[in-house]
C-alpha cells in the first residue's frame, strides 16, 4: 500500500486486527545502512504485537522501498513518521496508539513523541547518542537493549531513560542475532505498559 507523506508516496503494510483496540506504527532502522519495514528485529516486534492484537502500520522511509523522496538526515524521516501516525489513526478505530521503533527508528520515535502524543513508547536499541537535543519523554516506555550493543550503551541508555521506562537487557549485541524469540517474550512481559490493560 501507499499513502500520502511530506515528500511524496509511503510504502506501508497495514496488518489489521479484527476488534484491536491499539494501533501501533513501527519505524525502521538507518535508511543509508540497509533499515527497511522488513527487518528482521522489526519483524520480531510486529509478529509480537500481532499476537497480543495489535494493529500494525510498518512503513518504509523515504527514498526506501517504493517510498519516494531521499535520505534527509533525519529530519524529513521525522516528518515521515508523523505522516504514518496520522495516516494510522484517521484509518483505523483503535482508541490507543503505540509508537515503535527499533534504532535509528527508535530515534524517529522519540522525536515525535512530544507532538505525537502515543500512548505508549517500545523502543529497541535506541540509539539516543543520535537525539541529545531530546529529554527523556513523559511517556510509558518499554526499551529493549542489546548487553554487548557496540553502538548503544546500554548502561547508557538506561540511564538516559532513568526511572521513566522498563528496560529490558538481552544478552546479545545490536542485530539481536537469535534473539527474535527474546525480544518477543520480553514484549509480551510488558504488555500492561503497551496496551493499556
Amino acid at each position: 500500500m501507499l499513502f500520502d507523506g511530506p515528500a511524496g508516496q509511503l510504502e506501508g503494510e497495514l496488518v489489521s486486527v479484527a476488534d484491536s483496540q491499539v494501533a501501533a506504527v513501527l519505524c525502521h532502522p538507518h535508511p543509508q545502512m540497509g533499515g527497511s519495514m522488513h527487518d528482521m528485529v522489526l519483524g520480531a516486534v510486529h509478529e509480537s504485537l500481532i499476537e497480543l492484537g495489535v494493529t500494525t502500520l510498518r512503513f518504509n522511509f523515504r527514498g526506501v522501498g517504493a517510498s519516494e523522496g531521499s535520505y534527509d538526515n533525519g529530519d524529513g524521516e521525522t516528518h515521515d513518521t508523523l505522516a504514518a501516525i496520522q495516516w494510522l489513526r484517521d484509518n483505523s478505530d483503535a482508541k490507543r496508539l503505540l509508537l515503535a521503533g527499533y534504532s535509528f527508528g527508535g530515534v524517529m520515535s522519540l522525536r515525535v513523541a512530544s507532538v505525537a502524543r502515543p500512548d505508549a513508547l517500545l523502543l529497541v536499541a535506541p540509539a539516543v547518542s543520535m537525539a541529545k537535543e531530546l529529554s527523556c519523554p513523559d511517556i510509558p516506555s518499554v526499551v529493549i537493549l542489546g548487553e554487548n550493543d557496540p553502538f548503544v550503551d546500554a548502561t547508557e541508555t538506561r540511564q538516559w531513560f532513568g526511572e521513566q521506562a522498563s528496560v529490558e537487557t538481552i544478552d546479545a549485541d545490536h542485530f539481536f542475532f537469535g534473539e527474535y524469540d527474546t525480544i518477543g517474550q520480553r514484549i509480551g512481559l510488558h504488555q500492561s505498559v503497551l496496551l493499556g490493560s
